[in-house]
């Protein structure tokens, strides 16, 4: 991922007139796909609705890319709102004094402003791939790349690797961690109370909990009877998803919020059926998309909103089948309101996507396998890696936040870390409680990694050294893999409880019992001031450190 300053949004914007889209769209494609954030106006749809575009576009072009690929032609040196873009981004080029805008030739057009003696990309000759990876190589070599792996196979020792990612989110950064630190309880709830209020406690904890984007309300499914609640931060109801009223007889499984731009959007999937609410209705309206993903007999295992970079609403669910062990993934355009491609596989309880929302990984229920597919269905394997086993499954997949890497357990003592674009094996992390994995986290900044292991160890990676920084006795992630605080600088573990620690000097900050059994679920909020979780009983509490 390109290292900006704050006030650089993009890596990469794109000026070009319409009729050359075509080869813009290919280009910002494969931008994209190698990691980099590409200023493109279908990328930018949502953003641009209702906006002043000739202040808007001036601004991206002025001050929030690093580079400005033009795409010259005739067509671009007659049209508007091409001459605005590229007399914002030549005030950018003079004030700066640096390079900043990278001409690609259609034709020999004369365009205004750009000198015969600056150099250029002639498109006639040179491939579009060719000059993607001429953009990356160009902001590689002036130090704009976070995140390289020096590149080599086994096991990284006396490594001098530097591994960084810049962390963006919507909250402040919380302040340094401190033993005894005050969380306040902001609310006790009972969430898994059935619809009736009737108590079931065998079948009251919940199958699903999440906060929405503004970190201003959960969302949660209850198990037995698959009753949808919103609510605030106090523990009132504000709606009940109850599809029910529109489809008699059908429970919700699964929950998720799309963390885009506002509108956001609330997914929530059941038996045979998912629905989509937006928060424009308050989500007390009829959903604005129903789909059929499969049969009222089959239920929704998992699912996850691909990131929000395209101009589409994409939704993965893992659906479980009748058959042990078996099930199918389907993907669902919300914007069309159709399943845009599905395939059998296995049952999975976590599907996630890669950040540039390319690929999507499908762990399975037990976390014996993954599977990978691409955007339009195509599946592929995780490259093999001879670990001596024939018969051995990657397993306990993550992706690293830039997108660049992934990490996958690769024998019962070691956990790789694989490049993204090439497969190639970058690190082996030899495990020191060995005897396999339960969960693979990174910290935020792409900086460590934490590796629950079969023996109730969580261990601390450093990515540069390869070494253990730390090790966390009895403990484990838990099932929601929510361990890391938004900021990276606490770590939420099951350990005697719900246990908050330090993750570089593994002093333990806090601790909370439940009094209703074990914890089910638990999470941060997106702005990382708040944690949520639930017991079996349902019973849910927030919480917010006091600062």
């Amino acid at each position: 991922m390109v290292d900006t300053s704050d006030e650089l949004e993009f890596d990469i914007a794109l000026s070009f007139a319409g009729e050359d889209r075509q080869i813009a769209e290919e280009l910002a494609f494969l931008l994209t796909k190698k990691g980099l954030k590409v200023f493109y106006d279908k990328y930018e749809q949502a953003t641009l609705w209702g906006k002043n575009l000739y202040d808007h576009l001036a601004d991206v072009y002025s001050n929030k890319a690093r580079y400005c690929i033009m795409l010259l032609s005739r067509r671009y040196s007659e049209k508007a709102w091409t001459t605005l873009e590229r007399q914002h981004a030549q005030a950018r080029a003079f004030r700066e004094r640096q390079e900043y805008i990278l001409p690609l030739r259609l034709d020999d057009t004369h365009i205004p402003g750009i000198a015969d003696t600056v150099g250029y990309i002639d498109l006639r000759v040179t491939s579009v791939e060719e000059v993607a990876k001429l953009a990356l190589s160009k902001l590689t070599s002036a130090h704009d790349v976070r995140g390289s792996f020096a590149a080599r196979s086994g096991p990284a020792e006396n490594s001098n690797t530097t591994f960084e990612f810049k962390v963006k989110h919507k909250g402040n950064r919380l302040p340094p961690p401190q033993p005894g630190e005050r969380w306040r309880q902001v609310s006790s709830f009972r969430a898994g109370k059935s619809w009736l209020g009737i108590d079931s406690p065998k079948d009251d904890f919940l199958s699903s909990l999440e906060w929405d984007p503004s970190s201003k309300l959960l969302a949660s499914i209850q198990a037995a009877h698959g009753y949808g609640r919103i609510w605030n931060l106090n523990g009132t109801i504000l709606s009940r998803l109850n599809p029910g009223r529109w489809v008699p007889k059908l429970y919700l499984s699964r929950v998720a919020f799309k963390s885009s731009d506002y509108p956001y959007l609330l997914a929530a999937a059941g038996r045979g059926k998912l629905f989509v609410w937006s928060t424009t209705s308050g989500y007390l309206d009829e959903p604005f998309a129903v789909f059929d993903v499969c049969s009222e007999r089959h239920y929704v295992t998992a699912l996850s909103w691909e990131p929000a970079i395209r101009d589409k609403s994409l939704i993965a669910l893992s659906v479980s089948l009748e058959e042990r062990g078996l099930g199918r993934l389907m993907v669902c355009d919300v914007g069309r309101q159709e399943i845009a491609w599905s395939a059998d596989t296995h049952v999975s309880y976590r599907l996630e996507w890669s950040p540039d929302g390319q690929t999507l990984s499908v762990p399975k229920y037990d976390g014996d396998d993954v599977k990978l597919f691409d955007a339009s269905g195509r599946p592929f394997d995780i490259p093999f890696f001879d670990n001596g086993d024939p018969w051995y499954r990657p397993k306990n997949f993550a992706w690293h936040p830039s997108g660049l890497y992934y990490a996958t357990e690769t024998s019962s003592e070691s956990v790789g870390i694989f490049e993204a674009s090439s497969g190639n094996c970058q690190q082996l992390l030899e495990i020191k409680e060995a005897n396999g994995t339960r969960g693979i986290q990174w910290s935020p900044d792409g900086k460590y990694i934490a590796v629950a292991t079969t023996l109730g160890v969580v261990e601390i990676f450093d990515l540069v050294t390869s070494k253990i920084v730390r090790e966390f006795f009895s403990a484990t992630f838990g099932t929601n893999d929510h361990g890391w605080s938004p900021d990276g600088q606490r770590l939420l573990l099951l350990k005697n409880g719900l246990t908050l620690c330090d993750p570089l000097n593994g002093s333990e900050i806090a601790t909370w019992k439940s009094e209703h059994g074990g914890f089910q679920q638990y999470l941060w909020s997106p702005d990382g001031g708040m944690l949520a979780y639930a017991d079996q009983r349902g019973f849910a509490t927030i919480k917010k450190l006091e600062c």
